[in-house]
């Protein structure tokens, strides 16, 4: 799951990529739902990079290690 202290109102664009650079997923949610958005219980093992964008700009990223 993915916890953030986002405080504007505006809507929230998550994307998940593989380490090719395959688009896996993309999300588009409120900021008081991120909370709860759980991802990668589909993926198989491997690093994923998590890019969280709002109003058209990054406001997080990190890569993400499935086991």
């Amino acid at each position: 799951s993915l916890k953030t202290d986002i405080e504007s109102p505006e809507a929230i664009e998550i994307v998940i990529y593989d380490m090719s650079g395959k688009l896996i997923e993309t999300k588009k949610t409120s900021p008081s739902e991120v909370a709860n958005y759980k991802f990668g219980q589909h993926y198989p093992s491997g690093i994923y990079s998590l890019i969280v964008n709002q109003s058209g700009k990054m406001i997080f990223a990190s890569q993400v290690i499935k086991k």
